[in-house]
C-alpha cells in the first residue's frame, strides 16, 4: 500500500477507486468519465458500394500510464469503435455495434489524417464528445459531425449532429457584426416591392434564398457590368428559355464548371431592369434570424455596457442550444478547457485569470517531420513554422517575418470556413510578434493581441520540440475577451461569446495552419519536393477543394 501510494500520489479517492475491483489480471484500469479521447485512427472507404465513401474510426489501445511493481495503470477504451456510413443527402448514419464482417470488410481502407478530431463536452453533460472537421477534404460535399458521447462508459456512440449550414452561417453572420455593426444594414440585398415590368433579362440563379453572401457578390457584378440599368432579386421566374447552358460556381462564387441548368426551378434570381421601372427594399430575411436577434440583443448591451438583464441572458443561452448545443452563458467559465492540457507555463499566462468568464485557452500539437527525413531539423522546421508562418497571412501564403518587428496585420477565416486556407481574408487586427528569449520555450514566437484586434488581450505562443523522433509546431493560445464593453468578469455576453469562439475555432484555425507549414517545409527542404501537392497559380493547393453545397 505504502509503495502504491509513493508512485500514484493522488488523491484518496482513486486509491479507492484502485482497492475496490478494478484489479485484472495484473491491469488496473483508471476510472474516467465516459466520452471519446483523440486516440482513434480514421480508414476511408465505400462499405455499401453506393459511389460514396464512409469513414470507420477505430480506437488505438490504452497506453501504459503508471508503472506499479509488476502491475500496470492503462487508459481502458471510452468508446466503441463505430462507422460513418453516408446518407447521401450531405451527412450520415451512425453505426456503433460493428459486426465481425464489417470489421473484416474496412481492415483494407485507406487511412487518411485530412480529418481532424477535437474532444470537448459540447452539450456539457458530463460526458467528452468528439467533433470531426475536414470531412469534405475526404469525402466531398459533405457537413463535418459531431458525435455524442454514450451514456456509459465503453458504450458505442448513437446521435450525432452536423455542424450544417444553419451552425455556418449563425457564425458567419454574428462574426461580421462583430467587426462591422453596419454589416446587416450594408449587405441586405435589394429585393423588389412594386409590380415587376414583363420584360427582364437575367443574370443569375441561386439554390440557395438565403446565401447573402453570394447574393451581393451577384448584385455588385451585374451592376458593374450593367452601369445604365438596376439589377435586384426576385422570386418570379425569369425570362425564357429556362434550359441554358450557364456556368456554375460554390455557395462563395468559385468557377465549378459549366452544365445545362432549368434556371427557372432555382428559388431566386438576379434580374436586370432599365432604371425607374421597380422599387425595392432591404431584404434582411437572407440573414440567420437567430444571428440577427443575438445582434440585437448585443448592441442593447452595448449601449451604456450594463449589466446583463436576466431576460436576454436567457434568450441567449436559448440561442447558444438552438445554434450548437453549447450553453455560452450559464455560471461556468466559458473556456474549453478540453482543448488544452497541463504543461509549463508560457510567458504571459500569469497575466490571464482563468476563473474570468471570458477566458480562453487551447493547445495544439502537430507533427512537421520524423527526424529520418531529410534535412528535418530544428533551424528549417523554425524557419517554416516561426518566420514563415508565426502569424495567419492573407490567405495562408508564407511571409518572411522580421522578428521582433512593428504591428502586423492578422488576417483569420469566419467561423465555418477554418479548414480551408483560401478563406483567411478576413482582417482581426494588429498583433505584436516576439521571440520567448528565456525558459523551457526559448527560441519560440509569440504574438501579443493589441488593442484593435477583435479579441483582446491575449497571446499566441508558437515552439518546434522534439517528441517520438520527430519535431512538432506546438501553439499556445490564451487570454482575455474584450468587446466594446469593459473587461469584467461579469457577464459581458459580447465577450464571453468571443472567448467560446476562441476556443471553438482556434485549434481549427491552427490545425489549417500547421497543414500548410507542412506543405512549405516540404517544398522548401525536401528534395524534389516529395509528399508536396501541386499548387494552383493563385498559391491555394488544389487538393483542398473549396466547400459547396
Amino acid at each position: 500500500m505504502e509503495d502504491i501510494m509513493r508512485y500514484l500520489g493522488r488523491s484518496g479517492a482513486l486509491l479507492l477507486a484502485l482497492l475496490s475491483g478494478l484489479l485484472v489480471s495484473g491491469v488496473i484500469e483508471t476510472a474516467r468519465a465516459a466520452g471519446f479521447d483523440q486516440r482513434y485512427s480514421v480508414r476511408i472507404g465505400d462499405e455499401n458500394s453506393d459511389g460514396t465513401m464512409d469513414a470507420i474510426f477505430v480506437k488505438a489501445p490504452g497506453s501504459v500510464l503508471i508503472p506499479i511493481d509488476d502491475l500496470s495503470i492503462v487508459v481502458p477504451p471510452g468508446v466503441r469503435d463505430f462507422i460513418l456510413r453516408s446518407n447521401g443527402q450531405l451527412g450520415f448514419a451512425i453505426d456503433g455495434q460493428l459486426s465481425a464482417a464489417e470489421r473484416a470488410a474496412t481492415a483494407t481502407w485507406a487511412a487518411t489524417e485530412a480529418i481532424d478530431l477535437f474532444v470537448r463536452d459540447v452539450d456539457l453533460d458530463g460526458r467528452i464528445d468528439l467533433e470531426l472537421t475536414g470531412i469534405s477534404q475526404v469525402i466531398p460535399n459533405h457537413f463535418d459531425q459531431i458525435v455524442y458521447a454514450p451514456a456509459t462508459n465503453y458504450g458505442a456512440p448513437s446521435v450525432l449532429t452536423s455542424e450544417n449550414r444553419k451552425f455556418s452561417r449563425f457564425h458567419e453572420d454574428l462574426f461580421r457584426w462583430l467587426q462591422n455593426n453596419d454589416y446587416f444594414d450594408q449587405n441586405a440585398p435589394r429585393k423588389i416591392t412594386s409590380v415587376e415590368p414583363a420584360q427582364r433579362y437575367w443574370f443569375g440563379s441561386l439554390a440557395d434564398r438565403d446565401n447573402a453572401y453570394l447574393m451581393n457578390k451577384w448584385l455588385q457584378d451585374c451592376s458593374v457590368r450593367y452601369p445604365n440599368h438596376f439589377c435586384a432579386v426576385s422570386d418570379r421566374p425569369p425570362p425564357p428559355p429556362c434550359v441554358r447552358t450557364v456556368s456554375q460556381t460554390d455557395d462563395y462564387g468559385n468557377y465549378i464548371g459549366t452544365a445545362n441548368t432549368d434556371i427557372c426551378q432555382k428559388p431566386v434570381h438576379i434580374l436586370i431592369y432599365l432604371p425607374g421601372a421597380i422599387t425595392t427594399a432591404a431584404d434582411y430575411s437572407v440573414f440567420d434570424a437567430e444571428a440577427r436577434e443575438t445582434a440585437d440583443i448585443l448592441e442593447r448591451l452595448n449601449l451604456t455596457c450594463p449589466a446583463l438583464p436576466t431576460s436576454d441572458a436567457e434568450r441567449l443561452a436559448q440561442i447558444g442550444d438552438l445554434i450548437y448545443q453549447h450553453v455560452i452563458l450559464r455560471n461556468v467559465p466559458a473556456a474549453d478547457r478540453l482543448n488544452s492540457w497541463t504543461h509549463e507555463p508560457f510567458p504571459g499566462d500569469e497575466l490571464f485569470n482563468a476563473a474570468d468568464k471570458t477566458y480562453h485557452h487551447y493547445d495544439v500539437l502537430t507533427k512537421v517531420c520524423d527526424l529520418s527525413e531529410t534535412n528535418c531539423n530544428l533551424a528549417n522546421v523554425r524557419d517554416s513554422a516561426a518566420r514563415r508562418y508565426s502569424y495567419p497571412a492573407f490567405q495562408m501564403q508564407a511571409n518572411l517575418t522580421t522578428i521582433p518587428g512593428g504591428s502586423l496585420p492578422v488576417y483569420v477565416a469566419s467561423p465555418g470556413l477554418t479548414s480551408y486556407p483560401w478563406a483567411y481574408i478576413v482582417p482581426a487586427g494588429p498583433i505584436n510578434q516576439r521571440m520567448i528569449q528565456a525558459g523551457p520555450w526559448q527560441g519560440g514566437t509569440q504574438n501579443v493581441t493589441e488593442a484593435p484586434h477583435i479579441s483582446y488581450p491575449g497571446t499566441i505562443s508558437r515552439y518546434i520540440e522534439q517528441k517520438n523522433n520527430a519535431l512538432h509546431v506546438f501553439t499556445h493560445g490564451t487570454g482575455l475577451n474584450r468587446a466594446k464593453c469593459t473587461l469584467g468578469t461579469e457577464n459581458r455576453a459580447y465577450n464571453i461569446f468571443l472567448a467560446a469562439q476562441n476556443d471553438l475555432h482556434g485549434p481549427k484555425a491552427f490545425k489549417t495552419l500547421d497543414k500548410q507549414i507542412i506543405r512549405y517545409w516540404r517544398r522548401t527542404y525536401t528534395p524534389n519536393g516529395v509528399g508536396d501537392p501541386p499548387w494552383s497559380g493563385d498559391g491555394n493547393p488544389v487538393d483542398i477543394p473549396a466547400p459547396h453545397q
